[in-house]
């Protein structure tokens, strides 16, 4: 039996999505998409250590079954287990199949990596991805953010130097993409081949602008 979830990261591409389209399906939402996406979230997780208090004020509303917190940012913002199901970093590239006591989620240099291990955890086998866009798309940093390029005085030329590199989205347009956009692709790549080997089941939808080699376009 199929069970879907959408896996709302904050990259430009969420734009696409209005809060409505939300209403009637399964979600796990990460860092700031909390903002605007939070009456449809049906879990959160934050695992950015710079998050933004109103992120964690709104989470703590969700109640500890709903909102999955690093302990790092437990700490920073005396979050209680009563609070949050709060959760440790697991070592290596893979994703944790087994559920541990205390909690363990793979992260892979992002937390949309961490939010598919979650849901892997919670029993979903089709997983959808929206705004996880691995680049400034349309020259953004997120889907609620400002131009990107303005942070670099409108230089274009600029902007290309400091993120190294680029990448063809979806829409056939290029668009710049950091040295470390592509190691948190390339390493949710990796694990989604090396989970269906074991899980073949498992079905992995992208509504998001990055290509995502063996996804489904969604």
């Amino acid at each position: 039996m199929s069970k879907r979830v959408y896996i709302l990261g904050t990259g430009e591409s969420l734009n696409r999505f209005d809060v409505d389209f939300f209403k009637d399906k399964i979600t796990i939402g990460v860092n700031a998409s909390i903002e605007k996406y939070f009456d449809v979230l049906n879990y959160y997780i934050v695992i950015d250590t710079n998050s933004h208090r109103k992120w964690i004020d709104k989470a703590r509303k969700l109640g500890k079954e709903r909102f999955y917190c690093y302990s790092r940012i437990a700490e920073k913002y005396n979050i209680t287990e009563e609070e949050a199901t709060i959760f440790e970093r697991a070592a290596g590239e893979h994703f944790v199949l087994k559920k541990h006591n205390p909690l363990k989620l793979a992260t892979g240099f992002t937390v949309v990596f961490c939010a598919v291990n979650l849901a892997l955890l919670l029993g979903f086998n089709e997983i959808v991805l929206c705004g996880c866009d691995f680049c400034y798309y349309k020259f953004k940093t997120h889907y609620n953010d400002n131009v990107y390029f303005n942070k670099f005085e409108n230089n274009l030329t600029l902007l290309k130097v400091k993120t190294d590199r680029q990448i063809v989205a979806r829409d056939g347009n290029v668009y710049p993409a950091s040295e470390f956009h592509h190691k948190m692709r390339s390493y949710l790549i990796k694990a989604v081949e090396r989970l269906k080997r074991v899980k073949s089941e498992v079905k992995f939808y992208n509504a998001s602008a990055s290509k995502l080699y063996n996804f489904k376009e969604a």
